[in-house]
């Protein structure tokens, strides 16, 4: 057999495993996301008791029989009432108060005892109460808290017949309810404070709920998001003074089935954060409510105002009311900690044209009558006290706040409770007496329990440590959930009595998720690994030899560099200011100054630390300017991260650039001196022998040229900018090489810093989106986003790096070569797919992988081309089902392919006004978003650049700028092909590295079709690789 085929098993073994592994843990991942906030109460002792769900919002004030809406709101199925309380209506003058509106409201209320229950909302206070700064705000904060409470305590003693929950303001996160004042959390836990102990004092079992957060995804100072703010209520303290939370979880745009649970994504789903947080704060015991919730939707014929903020219900209008429904129904069986959910809104007072009657229900009632879930007489999902709707007690039995006890079992005492679950619980007090409860379900012995001599399942109701406690014992699970089951238990006071056994009874209904995917992958996982294992133990482990020790050497410089330059930026990020950090973080001359000046005007250990590690870089480049050439590749790729706010003080690619350049002079003048002294050359005559390349004269054309743009920019300080970081810089990176003339094994060094770069890239995105760090898309998609602000980043990056990792794999280029080529092609494969990067997947990747297989193979690879065409294709249309990214591609009205077309337009209007010299380097958005923008293409404003590399280099650079860029690619590919036909014989390692910048630069022509190829910092010094690459294989060739 050959070595090679005994070697293949194990490598494919090792691949499927890995890839296993990674659908099982996004399995897993998925099942996490589809039951985030799902909760089970049977396993969760510290969840509040259930309420009824439906509610709905009004503001009875309006009506002078308030009587007659009660009762329509009552027949609709509707329970909670919420009602705005006017302080200003009620108090309108100091001392003076005018309760009869009020009074007349809870006399109706009255009359559905038992039906309805109203939620009391405080706000609004009258002018003379006002916060100064905003006097004539019907929403302004009250200027004393006090006055405030003073105010609640008088509302709650007149209602505390008729009101149980107090609901103290409405929307204070945001600047519009809050007086047009920025929101202030700790005025509002102020007033908090007031009025839960005004409240309590009047009515010690009543409920006080925060007030409803609105949904937002600002972070101020006009607006707050509601998680935010909710955790600044909390760090003040304001957690002792409420008895539950609140939120609006309208719908906006999504339906019901997308719970996609993001702060950035608007839609019902974000309510969980705030759930969460309680959690984390210890309040888990506590409710929360969504005090507003709907999906909002105008009539077709609407002729009043249009804009809001509550997203649009597309489709037929009947969705408005399908969804509510749908949500209530899912809440009641995955959302046991919510309260209650209050349909926004039975007849807003407002005018006729207000958009906000896109959510009344008052002017079609007969829609909602079968729309809202009907009353079940089983128990649905949730933890219920002892005394409820559902339970049906027989025999002797005692009721209290603690719940129920058992007077004797003679008759027995026996509870009969009809639920609809996968699950059943009770709820019991155990302590240091004897007592039994023997449970049955559908007239079956409870089967979590143990059995008495006759079979019976029984709880023991003695504490193990004889102490008092409160213990949720599952007596039943794997129920159907499609039917109703009915659980009988039986108390046995034996010589126990007076302790209140019957806390209360918990129904849970298990997700109903299939695990299917899951088990597979983790089955093919386990086969892969026993693979690995037998493989492993059979590979011919003795044949493989160690790199060579200047391979070794070659690495060890490698980190060695990257770990002091690292030490640098490190030092330099704690030793600088932030305010230094703002005045310097741009232009070159002040990190020159800051260098020489750091140790003076911050004396500490860490600048020791930092200018210790300058030192010793230095000195590595000195020896080995490759390695610095290396470095600059490594941190540029990182330069547009998010890291790059916090290292480009000091020693980002500039620094590491001119540290270098200097090394690079340096060593040539101490080399030239050593010659000078020996007598066997003169500097001069190595100029002579200095021979030029036709992508040299590209490369200064470009800079150049972007030299002379800077002049008819219209924001010259940004040109400067990226004339310096995108043109300048690679092009000394260019520079260098070509000085350097590194042999063969230094280039390939180079690359393989790139498949460093490219696999770091992809662990790092990898990590992310396994702990939910990611981009929302379409349809709640997670797109991967890794180390860039845009996860299209990450397909164009990766997209330059994979080509060399290929190549590597398919020509024989060493073993440990390959196999590092190897661990790195699967994350970024995999990171690629993940980042959803439709030019990434459609264009650059295809057609690089098409190229390198060219490349390795040439005609013979044809079919194998037409074959991963095809399955292409066929894989393309099936993700399209899963993946709304790729369904809208083919939509040229909408998505994706629509806003290209209008940006093109956009950027030929400009064209046509700029043809010859464009409108200079970084100069596109701001010409954009102010001239050329069209109507269509509105949501997308801040665009820099026209998604197109030819459009690219002509509204950067002008047609120069496109004649040039038309040039590189002309000597590029004649080049390498060149060089491909004199390689195919040979230098298996030349070969892949030529194949692999083709594969590189075929990535940047068909990606760059829809996107930008040239102009991005991490891009610009890739393409410098690619052809410094290139050219100094094409001397060595020569050579």
């Amino acid at each position: 057999m050959h070595l090679r085929d005994r070697w293949l098993p194990l490598i494919l073994s090792v691949l499927g495993l890995v890839l296993a592994l990674g659908a099982w843990r996004s399995e897993e991942a998925r099942l996490e996301r589809a039951t985030r906030g799902y909760s089970l109460p049977t396993r969760e002792a510290e969840l509040p008791f259930r309420t009824p769900l439906a509610g709905i919002n009004v503001d009875l004030t309006q009506y002078e029989d308030p009587a007659t809406e009660l009762a329509q709101i009552a027949d609709l199925g509707f329970y909670w009432v919420r009602q705005p309380f006017y302080w200003s209506m009620i108090e309108p003058e100091p001392g003076r108060t005018t309760w009869a509106v009020y009074d007349r409201i809870l006399e109706a209320m009255a009359q559905f005892e038992g039906r309805l229950e109203m939620v009391a909302v405080l706000q609004a206070p009258p002018p003379w109460a006002r916060h100064p700064d905003a006097p004539e705000s019907p929403a302004a904060p009250p200027a004393s808290p006090a006055q405030f409470g003073e105010f609640a305590r008088q509302l709650s003693q007149r209602y505390a017949d008729a009101l149980t929950h107090y609901q103290i303001w409405d929307e204070p996160n945001l600047r519009g309810r809050w007086g047009q004042l920025d929101p202030r959390p700790a005025l509002y836990v102020a007033m908090l404070s007031a009025a839960y102990e005004a409240i309590h004092a009047s009515d010690t079992t009543s409920s006080v709920i925060l007030a409803a957060l609105a949904p937002n995804v600002e972070d101020g100072p006009t607006n707050l998001n509601e998680l935010t703010y909710l955790r600044a209520v909390y760090d003040l303290g304001g957690g002792a003074y409420f008895d539950a939370a609140a939120g609006k979880p309208y719908g906006f745009n999504d339906p019901p089935e997308i719970q996609t649970v993001d702060i950035r994504a608007m839609n019902f789903a974000r309510l969980i954060l705030l759930r969460e947080e309680m959690v984390r704060r210890g309040d888990a015991h506590k409710p929360l409510w969504g005090s507003n919730f709907a999906w909002h939707h105008l009539p077709d014929d609407w002729s009043g105002e249009g804009l809001h903020s509550w997203g649009t219900v597309t489709g037929r209008s009947s969705k408005l009311t399908n969804h509510p429904p749908r949500l209530l129904n899912s809440a009641q069986r995955e959302w046991s900690w919510l309260a209650g959910l209050i349909l926004q809104h039975w007849d807003p007072n407002a005018p006729a044209d207000d958009p906000i009657q896109g959510f009344a229900v008052r002017p079609q009632p007969e829609r909602w009558r079968a729309a809202l879930p009907a009353p079940t007489e089983a128990m649905p999902p949730g933890l219920y006290p002892a005394v409820n709707a559902y339970a049906a007690y027989a025999g002797d039995w005692e009721f209290g706040e603690l719940g129920a006890d058992g007077v004797s079992d003679r008759p027995p005492s026996t509870i009969t409770v009809p639920f609809r679950g996968t699950e059943f619980a009770v709820l019991v007090r155990r302590g240091n007496y004897l007592a039994y409860l023997t449970v049955t379900i559908n007239g079956e012995p409870a089967s979590l329990l143990p059995r008495l001599e006759n079979g019976e399942a029984f709880i023991a109701l003695t504490n193990p440590e004889r102490q008092e406690s409160l213990d949720l014992i599952r007596v039943a699970e794997g129920l159907d959930r499609n039917q109703v089951h009915e659980a009988v238990i039986t108390y046995r006071p034996e010589l126990g009595q007076d302790f209140w056994s019957i806390a209360g009874f918990a129904v849970a209904e298990t997700p109903n998720l299939t695990t299917l995917w899951r088990d597979l992958a983790l089955g093919v996982a386990l086969l892969a690994g026993l693979g690995t294992f037998i493989f492993g133990w059979r590979a011919p482990w003795h044949r493989l030899r160690l790199p060579s020790p200047g391979a070794l050497r070659n690495l060890g410089d490698l980190l060695l560099g990257l770990f002091f330059s690292g030490l640098v930026m490190l030092g330099t990020l704690l030793t600088m200011p932030d305010t230094l950090a703002l005045a310097l973080r741009r232009d070159l001359p002040p990190l020159l100054i800051t260098l020489s000046s750091a140790a003076v005007l911050y004396y500490s250990p860490s600048t020791w630390l930092t200018l210790l590690a300058l030192v010793v870089t230095a000195v590595i480049i000195f020896n080995r300017p490759l390695i610095g050439v290396m470095q600059v590749v490594f941190w540029g790729a990182f330069f547009s991260s998010p890291l790059e706010p916090f290292f480009r003080v000091i020693f980002a690619v500039d620094a590491l650039l001119l540290i270098t350049l200097a090394a690079v002079g340096l060593h040539g003048l101490h080399q030239q001196a050593l010659l000078y002294r020996a007598g066997r050359a003169r500097f001069w005559r190595q100029w002579q022998n200095l021979r030029l390349h036709p992508l040299d004269a590209i490369v200064a054309g470009f800079v150049l040229l972007g030299l002379v743009s800077v002049t008819w920019s219209l924001f010259p300080g940004l040109a400067l900018r990226e004339f310096r970081v995108m043109l300048l810089n690679p092009a000394l990176l260019y520079l260098l090489v070509r000085l350097i003339k590194p042999p063969l094994r230094d280039l390939a060094l180079l690359v393989d810093t790139l498949l460093m770069i490219g696999g770091l890239i992809a662990l790092i995105g990898l990590l992310n989106y396994a702990r939910g760090e990611v981009v929302l898309a379409e349809g709640g998609a997670r797109r991967l986003l890794s180390v860039y602000g845009s996860p299209n980043d990450v397909g164009l990056m990766l997209g330059r790096c994979l080509p060399f990792a290929l190549a590597y794999l398919l020509l024989p280029v060493g073993a440990w070569r390959r196999l590092y080529a190897g661990v790195v092609a699967v994350p970024m494969g995999l990171a690629i797919l993940l980042s959803q990067s439709a030019g990434a997947l459609v264009l650059g990747v295809p057609v690089s992988v098409a190229v390198v297989l060219l490349g390795w193979q040439g005609r013979r690879a044809l079919p194998w081309l037409g074959g991963l065409a095809a399955g292409g294709a066929a894989a393309l249309v099936i993700l399209a089902q899963f993946l709304p990214r790729l369904q809208r591609l083919a939509n040229p009205q909408d998505g994706t392919t629509f806003f290209r077309l209008q940006l093109w337009r956009s950027s030929l209007e400009m064209i046509a006004d700029f043809p010859l010299t464009g409108v200079g380097p970084d100069q596109f958005l701001y010409w954009y978003r102010s001239r050329y923008i069209l109507p269509e293409a509105w949501r997308d404003p801040d665009l820099s650049h026209p998604h197109n590399f030819l459009l690219d280099y002509w509204v950067r650079l002008g047609l120069g700028g496109v004649l040039l860029g038309v040039l590189l690619q002309w000597v590029f590919w004649r080049r390498c092909l060149a060089l491909w036909g004199h390689l195919r014989t040979g230098a298996p390692l030349a070969l892949a590295l030529v194949i692999g910048a083709m594969g590189a630069m075929g990535n940047f022509l068909a990606h760059g079709l829809v996107d930008r190829a040239h102009f991005g910092i991490h891009l610009s010094l890739v393409l410098a690789v690619l052809l410094v690459v290139v050219v100094q294989l094409d001397e060595l060739h020569q050579n």
